[in-house]
């Protein structure tokens, strides 16, 4: 219902699966812009399990300060994983026409401009936001869904979630300044997304 409105849609996730993916291919398709923020980092290593291995809360915000700024061999590693884990997602489709399509289609809106991806690679990106932009803004600007379903079957179909979505523009704005402050922290990734669908 939200998606025929849209003129763009941005989605923040922990992790993206293709099989998930598929079930709102045909609607996402058609919006003009999309960007997709993904996560870099599946090492299980949690702010908590930080906090916990320090004294002071204060200490291990400093050391959370230093394994973000990150040195071109963790940044390559990051990217690597997020490839990895893309491959991984494209390997565990059912090879029917309705996954060979949503990969093709995936691969085309790369090609025609309409997507673009970036990978996460400052921390953890465990966050699942979901950003659409009306077409008409006097109407309402735009809605927000954050909450714990990630793009997956799982957390689309099968596993009991939580979300909340919201067009107050109070927290659409919010929501968009959250957005866009981790999508300039973000490494581009769309080639390798691309090439990866490729294959």
């Amino acid at each position: 219902k939200v998606l025929p409105r849209c003129k763009a849609a941005n989605f923040a996730l922990g992790y993206f699966f293709l099989s998930g993916y598929r079930t709102i291919h045909e609607a996402v398709s058609k919006v003009p812009r999309i960007r997709l923020l993904i996560s870099g980092n599946v090492s299980g290593e949690t702010v908590d399990a930080i906090v916990a291995g320090y004294k002071a809360l204060d200490t291990a915000r400093v050391e959370l300060d230093k394994r973000r700024i990150l040195n071109p061999e963790a940044r390559h590693s990051k990217v690597e994983e997020g490839k990895r884990e893309v491959r991984e997602s494209i390997e565990l489709l059912d090879t029917d026409a309705s996954s060979e399509n949503t990969v093709r289609g995936l691969a085309d809106l790369i090609r025609q401009g309409r997507l673009d991806v970036r990978i996460y690679i400052k921390g953890t990106l465990h966050a699942k936001c979901y950003l659409f932009h009306y077409e008409d803004p006097i109407q309402e600007v735009g809605s927000g869904i954050v909450g714990s379903s990630n793009l997956s079957i799982s957390g689309l179909v099968h596993n009991s979630e939580l979300n909340l979505k919201t067009n107050h523009p109070g927290d659409f704005a919010k929501l968009c300044e959250w957005f866009e402050e981790r999508w300039d922290e973000a490494e581009p990734f769309k080639e390798e997304f691309l090439n990866l669908l490729d294959r």
